[in-house]
C-alpha cells in the first residue's frame, strides 16, 4: 500500500513540475491529481490482474 501512495505522490510531484517545464501546458491542480489518481489505479490493477501484487498470493 505504502508503494502505491509513493508512486501516486512521484505522480504529481512529476506532472506539476513538468507543468512548470513545458509551457504548452497549461493543467489546473484538479487535473493532475485526477490524472495521477487514474494512473495509480491503473497501476494496481495491472498488478493486481497479471503479477499478483502484494496482498494477493494464495496460501
Amino acid at each position: 500500500m505504502i508503494s502505491y501512495i509513493k508512486f501516486f505522490l512521484c505522480m504529481i510531484v512529476g506532472l506539476l513540475l513538468w507543468n512548470v517545464l513545458s509551457s504548452s501546458d497549461n493543467q489546473t491542480l484538479v487535473d493532475i491529481i485526477g490524472i495521477s489518481f487514474f494512473t495509480t489505479f491503473f497501476k494496481w490493477l495491472y498488478e493486481v490482474s497479471f503479477e499478483g501484487a502484494e496482498g494477493t498470493e494464495k496460501i
